[in-house]
């Protein structure tokens, strides 16, 4: 897992360059400068007007991570670091933003499972045929109902006998 001690920046250099942060990290540059476009984090310049971060921002940009890695939203994610200076309300966010992350992946795993359940016995009943549509098939699962619960497992999967090719003469 990732170490903030082995990523923060050596007392000789302060700032460790945006090349060596993402290669640490695992991520691209491309995506420290777009945490940097959505107001996330800042940065310093240094040589060849290279970006930098410091220990703080490395820290923060850590944490960035770990949260987009589980699919946080940006948008969450900037609320809870707005709250930097008020640590019991940014745990508190924090702890909803997970909790909320977690009843995603939840219903996830439900509608995974649904679609296993309903091509193991769509694929018992056919002898032969394509897969048609997994897409078709997520759009017969109905809506989820006004209390957000899982969506049911009502789907249904079709197959498609294959066409024969025939070679142009």
């Amino acid at each position: 897992m990732r170490n903030a001690s082995a990523l923060a920046p050596s007392v000789a250099n302060p700032l460790v360059p945006i090349a060596e942060l993402a290669r640490r990290l695992g991520v691209t540059p491309r995506t420290l400068r777009h945490y940097q476009d959505q107001g996330l984090i800042r940065s310093r310049r240094i040589a060849h007007n290279t970006r930098a971060y410091d220990c703080d921002t490395v820290a923060t940009i850590e944490t960035i991570v770990a949260l987009r890695d589980i699919d946080l939203p940006i948008a969450a994610i900037r609320g809870i670091l707005a709250l930097q200076h008020r640590p019991r309300a940014q745990t508190e966010a924090l702890r909803v933003a997970l909790l909320d992350a977690q009843a995603d992946k939840q219903r996830q795993v439900t509608r995974i499972d649904a679609m296993l359940q309903a091509l193991t016995a769509t694929a018992t009943d056919q002898r032969s045929g394509l897969f048609q549509s997994v897409a078709g098939a997520e759009r017969q699962i109905s809506a989820p109902s006004a209390n957000d619960s899982p969506r049911p497992a009502s789907i249904r999967f079709r197959f498609v006998k294959p066409k024969t090719l025939v070679k142009p003469a």
